[in-house]
């Protein structure tokens, strides 16, 4: 089953770029740039005619009060479906969102009366350029952005400090952008959690902005317990290895703080990353429950909100997955590497050679090959009994 890295050595091979990968003359056909092209072509593919693979079905929990499914990588919604157990399965009415808007006006979402969903539109879920969320990251890799000042000589500029504490050095030590809290330290102190402050952001804390937080637990969590406090305000208390994603509304502005439980074992706390998602906005009378701030990702609006828990079933065309690993596969490095190569390769007259007869030269017989698998699939479709018939689309 061909692989990324396997489309990769083709395509180096057959273009001559060998400078797009490490070091073909020792055998090393491991990414230098062509990765880029090839992802580029897969997107190219995917947007011109449709393949077996183009349709999938998306399965997610709607759950009591809620009215948006939020998804990524979709290219065309088809249908949508709600599913429930012992009521089985119903396809959704599509209808426009100025019915969606006339026929359920109330706002906030919490004042709809909730039912089972029966409608669905696709949602426009951004807002205009001066009412965005900055969606400024403020803390990102355990930091990697910003200007942070260290206590300890030893450490770099990128460090966090502490508190009244003053840990030694040998207590704590940052590897791989992770902050750990090393095994068989003792820790006593008159108050059972160690705060350990961030000396200074390039992004301060704002009072009253609300912000996403997300970081992960790794190691036996011994401890009673860890938090992240904006500005004074803490999130949950978490006591076991995971990954956390919450949502904190800063008390004041002020200093990223991490408080731990004492004594316990290894501590690695990693991948931390801190969004400021707040939205600014003149009147409580809008539909802010529908609104987001994530370019990459669509969503769909289902009304009445829902009484229950359901599984909302959509039924979309969506983007071939990114090939990013060396085993990761798609559809076209498993059925079509031939196009996908080829499409690589054009993307490289394109954006390196800037070549017209060249991408000329390959578009064309590429989308001959397109054309005979979309006759393919329009053979299928046109199969058995006239009254099988269905037009997609």
């Amino acid at each position: 089953m061909p692989t990324l890295a396997d489309v990769r050595r083709t395509l180096v091979q057959r273009s001559g770029r060998y400078d797009l990968v490490t070091n073909a003359e020792s055998a090393d056909y491991s990414d230098n740039g062509a990765n880029a092209f090839i992802n580029a072509a897969q997107r190219w593919l995917d947007r011109r005619l449709p393949m077996p693979k183009s349709p999938a079905w998306l399965y997610k929990v709607l759950s009591a009060g809620e009215a948006q499914v939020n998804f990524r990588y979709c290219r065309i919604i088809r249908e949508v479906w709600l599913a429930s157990t012992g009521a089985g399965r119903v396809m959704l009415d599509r209808k426009p969102l100025r019915w969606i808007r006339e026929n359920y006006p109330d706002v906030p979402l919490s004042a709809v009366t909730q039912n089972t969903p029966q409608y669905w539109c696709p949602n426009i879920g951004d807002l205009a350029p001066e009412q965005k969320t900055s969606n400024d990251v403020i803390l990102s890799g355990f930091p990697t952005i910003g200007t942070f000042e260290g206590a300890h000589a030893a450490r770099t500029t990128t460090s966090w400090t502490f508190g009244a504490l003053n840990l030694p050095e040998q207590y704590h030590s940052m590897v791989n952008n992770t902050y750990t809290y090393e095994n068989s330290t003792e820790v006593e102190s008159p108050d059972p959690l160690i705060s350990l402050p961030q000396a200074k952001q390039t992004i301060p804390i704002i009072e009253g902005h609300k912000y996403r937080v997300q970081y992960t637990l790794e190691n036996s969590l011994g401890f009673q317990n860890i938090q992240l406090l904006l500005g004074g305000v803490g999130g949950a208390l978490y006591d076991s290895p995971q990954d956390v994603d919450e949502e904190i509304i800063a008390g004041g502005t002020g200093i990223i703080e991490v408080t731990l439980g004492t004594g316990g074992t290894d501590l690695i706390m990693s991948n931390l990353i801190i969004t400021d998602i707040t939205v600014e906005y003149d009147s409580d009378a809008t539909d802010l429950d529908f609104i987001g701030n994530n370019y990459a990702t669509r969503s769909i609006i289902l009304m009445p909100p829902a009484d229950g828990t359901y599984t909302v079933e959509v039924l979309a065309d969506w983007y071939s997955p990114s090939l990013i690993n060396d085993l990761d596969t798609s559809f076209w490095t498993v059925e079509e590497d031939a196009i996908l190569v080829r499409a690589a390769r054009m993307q490289i007259e394109i954006d390196l050679h800037r070549n017209r007869e060249g991408v000329a030269d390959f578009a064309q017989p590429i989308l001959d090959d397109l054309m005979q698998i979309n006759n393919n699939l329009c053979a299928e479709a046109i199969s058995g009994p006239s009254e099988l018939y269905v037009i997609d689309g």
